[in-house]
């Protein structure tokens, strides 16, 4: 849902951007974007929300290794987040 929230927002403002380049142009308001436009703005939103998801998916796989060994560190998913930033730190939520 992230993803294509940033999609969406990203490629309004590009849009934007890129109708203000043609009326300095001289030509008329578009709604079409270039494909490279809609391909950039795809990857920058991915990029983002995977960043900002990775963390949850980090401590949902710790979760799942936990119940397999019958080692309870973790009593849930941000329970889970505190104890990975506390013990390795932030970066061990990107790990």
């Amino acid at each position: 849902a992230i993803q294509f929230l940033l999609y969406e927002r990203v490629k309004s403002r590009v849009l934007v951007n890129h109708n203000l380049k043609r009326e300095l142009e001289g030509l008329p308001p578009t709604d079409k974007l270039p494909k490279s436009a809609y391909f950039f703005s795809a990857a920058f939103a991915k990029g983002i929300a995977s960043c900002l998801t990775y963390p949850h998916e980090v401590a949902r796989t710790r979760l799942r290794e936990q119940a397999r060994s019958g080692v309870f560190k973790y009593n849930g998913m941000w329970s889970s987040i505190r104890v990975i930033a506390r013990e390795e730190g932030r970066s061990g939520l990107y790990a």
